[in-house]
């Protein structure tokens, strides 16, 4: 499947990983093969251990092999590094029962034509590395079997080939020592990590001759402003310096300096992530993982820079942990909850759709919000697990309404990108819909912009799958990204949701009204419903019913609430009433009627000039008439109970100034609302001429008080 995925171009990035577990024949040999045994098995759970959320695999007798993706390949440096960390401890314990060194080699897609290619690059590196940890064994045994030890061997095994710095294990011993004498002299042991930024595009526009050479230039001002001996070189592009943390930002603005003006230029950004001891007292490899994690902050930076791993950060270290080892709890005790947000029909006021969200109710941290949770489960590759257990809550709420007599509306649930990449997500929420027993016009798919633009025509094909098997598709944060436009001529999504920044700017600034305004126009002239969120006003409201947009969400009309609270508002009469689906159809013919009006997003334009009157199209407006029979009641407020009855179902700015001047009547305060009794002469006229001729245009002229004539 990862092949078939690199010919198409579309293959996340990812890394192989070779484990070869050492002295295994010695010990089969020595202490018997249950004892051979033990040793696999030991091998194999520190792994696994440390590569938690990859995928591992037993490829031979003594060999295992791990490809990672998501989190797990954004830190597999250091997830080697702590393999390292491991097999220093284990060297040093000689007689240990549970000892076990594992040769470890470690390559990342590049380019490469097939897996097997990375592969075989991660098995070279792996008995490169058998050989290393051979010769540090020698050195702290004291021994070398029989033979002498080159030299070059053990120097080989302590630097880095390219740099001239410290390997992993030497640095991690490094570390050790140097902690000790920074406390003595009164000093903070501090960890830095860094990050050479855009490395790969160094090499693709100059070659990897000269990107070495900016390796080994970086390498070389790190010595001399820390000492080689405090120095590593953790991966491709990543350093790790052990350090006192004494005039630490002087030294390091003097480095971004000095690298800046090295090789012509040609230097990429460096971020810099440092970790204090005085925070926390922990183990070197912890320290370096906490200095990443502060690096990893500056990832929207793009000029040299450093931050520091405080309380705060710590805090979210440990709540993304909580979060990831308590996921599939939180899953099979319900502690992720569905809330429910409604959807609103510009032009009745009725809930026409249901958004549904997940929300952690965490027994021993609260309720958490999408915004903890989301991140730490998208970088685990655990959020397509999310997404299905949230189907799995609308199926079940939709039954539940079924039995509780709603009236239903569709649901709709978000979908991540990697969700498409763990499993075929189309024939999941497929079979899992169809085996509820629920019709799919029941479930709504939203797929964000950016999940969209990552890879264009896999998507594309994955939204015309959803639609052909009957599932509505919107595309969610419409305009938060690049490729906007571009998306919209590619892929025919059913509605498109813009994101919450158009509703935040539209109070701020005239020009975004405008730009809102034309999305809204250009959405009904290709056919797709258009959908605003984050409405708070009455005021956005009123502007979103006048400029065409079909439908709305937000605080205005109702936060999200849990499921169950949905059931208890309902037994009590108190929800938004829901919209019938026989009625869909005709107010979505409504809502496609173009009644723009550029005259209503220059709402201030009159103060300097008369704007609105040059660009206001004439006055319009879409009103809905009934009739009543005598027995039945028009409304709680009025006595009439005969004749037609009417409502404005929409209306363009100049129609409303319009209905204001001659008749006296506020009618943004009417639109939507409802039928109220015909008491107008004008508009009884009207009626009856459409009532006769209902088939046909019908033209009514009419004298205004003041002379004019109204057609």
């Amino acid at each position: 499947m990862m092949d078939r995925k690199i010919k198409e171009g579309r293959q996340e990035p990812f890394s192989v990983a070779i484990f070869d577990v050492n002295d295994l024949k010695k010990t089969n040999d020595t202490k018997g093969h249950t004892a051979g045994d033990e040793l696999i098995r030991t091998a194999c759970k520190v792994i696994c251990d440390t590569f938690d959320h990859s995928p591992v695999f037993r490829v031979g007798g003594d060999e295992f092999a791990v490809i990672s993706q998501g989190g797990d390949y954004e830190r597999v440096d250091e997830l080697v590094w702590k393999i390292s960390s491991h097999n220093i401890d284990a060297t040093r314990d000689v007689d240990g029962d549970n000892r076990v060194v594992i040769a470890c080699g470690m390559s990342k897609f590049s380019g490469d034509m097939c897996v097997a290619e990375v592969f075989e690059r991660a098995d070279q590196a792996m008995y490169a590395n058998k050989n290393d940890l051979k010769a540090i064994a020698s050195e702290m045994l004291g021994t070398h079997d029989g033979r002498p030890t080159p030299d070059d061997n053990l120097l080989a095994s302590r630097y880095d080939y390219l740099t001239g710095l410290l390997s992993m294990p030497a640095f991690l011993e490094r570390c050790d020592e140097l902690k000790p004498i920074v406390l003595d002299s009164g000093g903070t042991p501090t960890m830095l990590f860094a990050d050479l930024v855009g490395m790969k595009f160094v090499n693709t526009k100059y070659g990897f001759a000269e990107g070495d050479n900016i390796l080994k230039e970086f390498a070389l001002l790190l010595a001399r402003t820390f000492g080689r001996d405090n120095c590593c070189r953790v991966g491709v592009d990543h350093f790790a310096v052990a350090c006192d943390g004494e005039a630490l930002e002087q030294k390091l603005e003097r480095l971004f300096k000095e690298f800046e003006a090295a090789c012509d230029r040609r230097t990429p950004p460096v971020r810099v992530g440092i970790y204090p001891n005085d925070v926390e007292d922990v183990a070197p490899a912890s320290a370096c993982d906490r200095a990443k994690l502060a690096c990893s902050t500056l990832k929207n930076t793009y000029t040299s820079a450093f931050a520091y791993y405080d309380e705060e950060l710590r805090e979210q270290t440990l709540l993304r942990q909580h979060i990831i080892e308590n996921f599939e709890r939180a899953c099979e005790e319900r502690w992720i909850k569905a809330y429910l947000q409604p959807i609103i029909r510009a032009v009745n006021g009725c809930v026409c759709n249901a958004e549904m969200l997940a929300r952690w109710h965490d027994p021993e941290r609260g309720v958490l919000s999408p915004a903890d949770f989301i991140p730490p489960l998208e970088d685990a590759n655990l959020i397509w697990k999310l997404d299905l257990y949230m189907l799995e809550r609308t199926l079940d709420a939709l039954r539940q309404q079924i039995d509780e007599g709603f009236t239903l509306v569709p649901h709709s649930i978000n979908f991540s990108r990697s969700d498409f990449d763990a499993c075929d997500m189309v024939e999941e929420v497929r079979r899992r819909v169809d085996d509820a027993g629920i019709e799919r016009k029941w479930i709504t798919v939203e797929i964000t912009e950016s999940v969209v633009g990552a890879n264009m025509d896999f998507m594309k094909e994955q939204v015309r799958r959803f639609q052909e098997l009957g599932f509505a598709v919107w595309l969610d944060d419409f305009g938060s990204g690049y490729s906007s436009l571009d998306v919209l001529q590619t892929i025919k999504f059913d509605t498109l949701k813009f994101d919450l920044s158009f509703m935040r700017k539209i109070d701020e600034n005239e020009e975004s009204r405008v730009v809102l305004t034309e999305l809204v126009r250009m959405a009904a002239a290709l056919g797709v419903d258009t959908l605003c969120e984050g409405v708070e006003t009455a005021d956005q409201m009123h502007f979103l019913q006048e400029i065409g947009c079909t439908k709305m969400q937000g605080y205005h009309f109702r936060a999200p609430i849990p499921f169950e609270q949905i059931i208890e508002k309902h037994r009590e009469g108190d929800l938004h009433q829901n919209e019938e689906e026989r009625a869909t159809s005709y107010l979505e013919s409504i809502e496609r009627l173009n009644l723009h009006d550029v005259g209503a997003v220059l709402k201030d334009a009159q103060d300097s000039l008369d704007t609105a009157s040059i660009y206001s199209t004439i006055p319009m407006g879409v009103i809905e008439f009934r009739m009543v029979c005598a027995e039945e009641d028009v409304n709680e407020e009025s006595d009439e109970s005969a004749g037609y009855v009417c409502r404005w179902t929409r209306s363009n700015a100049s129609y409303r100034s319009f209905i204001s001047h001659y008749f006296h009547f506020n009618l943004s305060e009417g639109v939507g609302s409802a039928y109220a009794p015909i008491e107008d002469e004008f508009m009884t006229h009207l009626v009856h001429s459409f009532a006769e001729k209902h088939e046909e245009r019908v033209f009514y002229d009419q004298r205004m008080p003041d002379g004019s004539i109204v057609h």
